[in-house]
C-alpha cells in the first residue's frame, strides 16, 4: 500500500530539492498549494515534490542573570504577553480589513448567489465542488449582465472574480480559481470573454478622471474657493496641497491625517521652511511590507514670492486659527468650519471635531 506524505499549513518545504517555500492548503490527497520563498508566487505541487525542512536543533545557554530575569516575567509581572482569544484575532482583522474591499466582495459574491440560485440551487459558494463550481463560474461569466442589460467591462469581471477568490479563501476552500487545474476552464473562459469584451470596446475606462488644467486651479483661486479667506477655503487648499505634494488619494487617506504627520521644519540650507509629511498607512503601504516605503519624505516648500499661496504660511494661519491646546500629534489633521458665519481673524475659525467623511 502507498505511504502518502503529509504536511501541514505553515511547514517549510523543498520542492524538488531546489527552491523551498510555505505550505499554505491541502489540495485533495496529493496536491498542497506552497507560497515559494523570495516571491508572490503560489504553486500548486504535488506531494512526490516536497520534502520536508525539519527545524534545526539549537542550544541556547543561560547566564544566571539571564535565568533571573525570565523567572521575575513570570506570573503577574509578565507584561510582555497579553491574554488574547479568538475575538481577539478577528477584530483585528476586521479592524485593519479595508472595508471598501469588504463590501465590494459581499456584492460580488452576491451577485454570483444570485445567479446559482436561478437554477433552484440554493447553496453558499464555498459549499459547492470545485468542478460544479467551475462550470457554474463558466457560465456566469458568459451569461452575467449589468442593470441595463449591457456588458461589463473587463475590469468589473475581473474584480468579481478576484472578490470570489477572496471569499473562497476566507472560508479555507482549498482551492484557487488562478491557480488549481479544477478552475482550468474558468480561466480560459474568462480570457476569452476579455478578449470579446475589448473587441467591443469594452476595457477603455470610460469614466477615468481628467488631470486638472492650470487655468481651472487659477479659477479656484480666483473665486475663493482656494486660499486663506475663509474656513472653507483653508480647509480646500490644504487638501489641494496634500494631495498634489505629499501624494494622498482618496478621502481616507486625508480623514486619517494626524497633525503629528505634518512637521515645519528647515530645508537642508537651514534657511528655508517646508513641511515633511510623515506616511502612516496608505491605499498602497499598508504596513505589512517593511520593504513597501516612500525612498524620499514627502516636503513641499515654503512660497517666499507668493506668500498668498505660500503652503507653510498657510500651514501656520491654520495652527493659529485651531482651538487651543488642539494642534497635539494625536489630534486630527483636518478639523471641521465653526458654524460662526465670517468669522474674524482674530477668532477661532474652527471646532474641536474631526471633519465628516464626506466634507
Amino acid at each position: 500500500m502507498e505511504t502518502i506524505k503529509i504536511f501541514h499549513s505553515g511547514d517549510k518545504v523543498s520542492v524538488d530539492l531546489s527552491g523551498q517555500g510555505t505550505v499554505l492548503n491541502s489540495i485533495g490527497v496529493r496536491n498542497y498549494t506552497v507560497e515559494i520563498d523570495g516571491s508572490d508566487y503560489i504553486a500548486s505541487v504535488d506531494v512526490d515534490r516536497l520534502q520536508l525542512i525539519k527545524p534545526q536543533n539549537t542550544t541556547t545557554c543561560i547566564s544566571n542573570a539571564e535565568k533571573q530575569t525570565c523567572s521575575s516575567l513570570t506570573g503577574s509581572e509578565n507584561k510582555r504577553f497579553i491574554k488574547i482569544d479568538e475575538n481577539y484575532i478577528d477584530k483585528l482583522l476586521n479592524k485593519q480589513g479595508n472595508p471598501n474591499a469588504a463590501r465590494k466582495i459581499l456584492f460580488d459574491t452576491n451577485l454570483l448567489h444570485d445567479f446559482i440560485s436561478t437554477n433552484n440551487d440554493h447553496r453558499r459558494i464555498h459549499e459547492i465542488p470545485p468542478n460544479e463550481l467551475n462550470d457554474i463560474l463558466c457560465k456566469f461569466i458568459v451569461s452575467a449582465r449589468k442593470l441595463n442589460g449591457g456588458e461589463f467591462e473587463n475590469n468589473t469581471l475581473r474584480g468579481i472574480g478576484s472578490s470570489v477568490e477572496r471569499y473562497l479563501r476566507s472560508h479555507n476552500y482549498g482551492h484557487t480559481l488562478r491557480e488549481s487545474i479544477a478552475f482550468s476552464r474558468y480561466r480560459e473562459v474568462m480570457k476569452a470573454k476579455q478578449k470579446e469584451l475589448k473587441s467591443l470596446g469594452k476595457g477603455n475606462l470610460p469614466h477615468r478622471s481628467d488631470a486638472i488644467t492650470d487655468e481651472e486651479i487659477e479659477s479656484l483661486w480666483q473665486a475663493k474657493q482656494l486660499g486663506s479667506t475663509s474656513p472653507q477655503s483653508i480647509l480646500n487648499t490644504l487638501w489641494f496641497y496634500n494631495t498634489i505634494h505629499f501624494g494622498l488619494r482618496g478621502s481616507d487617506e486625508h480623514k486619517q491625517m494626524l497633525w503629528g504627520d505634518v512637521e515645519l521644519k528647515l530645508d537642508s540650507d537651514g534657511l528655508t521652511e517646508c513641511l515633511e509629511f510623515t506616511e502612516r498607512v496608505s491605499k498602497t503601504r499598508h504596513g505589512y511590507n517593511s520593504k513597501n516605503v516612500r525612498q524620499i519624505t514627502p516636503k513641499m516648500w515654503a512660497n517666499s514670492q507668493n506668500k498668498d499661496r505660500c503652503p507653510v504660511e498657510l500651514f501656520k494661519l491654520y495652527k493659529s486659527l485651531r482651538p487651543h491646546n488642539f494642534s497635539n500629534p494625536e489630534n486630527s489633521f483636518y478639523i471641521s468650519c465653526t458654524t460662526v458665519p465670517n468669522p474674524d481673524v482674530g477668532s477661532i475659525w474652527f471646532k474641536r471635531q474631526q471633519v465628516g467623511i464626506q466634507t
